[in-house]
């Protein structure tokens, strides 16, 4: 019985554990996300500057510059994007291993309740045999 509940203390630590990191594996999605969202409202501006001034210009190297780095920007914009679609579906998971990590760990904490209980009834019919077998004496 002892053993049993090693291992079931084990399991919920483990539980216990794996719940922590997946909620800070979150965080650290949600974080980076955070930062790519800024990055892309970030690049978007500079693109829409970039696209006015090469309005503006005439054809000359300038324009060629601009155009150059609108193309740069478009692009860097996109990837960003598509890095936010990634670490959205990451977060995602991360949250999934969580909420498996806690019920996992509500389980276990039921088991080991459970397991207590059993044991607990099963030294006081214990108790009561030997009492009976004391009083029989």
């Amino acid at each position: 019985l002892e053993l049993e509940a090693k291992e079931a203390e084990k399991k919920k630590e483990q539980a216990m554990k794996e719940s922590i990191t997946a909620k800070e594996e979150t965080l650290a999605a949600t974080t980076e996300r955070q930062k790519l969202v800024a990055k892309v409202a970030r690049l978007e501006s500079e693109l829409s500057s970039a696209q006015k001034k090469l309005g503006e210009t005439t054809v000359d190297p300038e324009e060629v510059t601009l155009q150059t780095k609108v193309e740069s920007l478009t692009q860097q914009l996109e990837e960003a994007k598509t890095e936010i679609v990634t670490l959205k579906e990451r977060t995602k998971n991360f949250e999934g291993v969580a909420k498996a990590g806690e019920q996992e760990l509500a389980s276990l904490t039921q088991a080991s309740g459970d397991f207590e209980k059993a044991k607990t009834a099963e030294i006081e019919e214990l108790t009561k045999r030997i009492e009976r077998i004391v009083g029989e004496s």
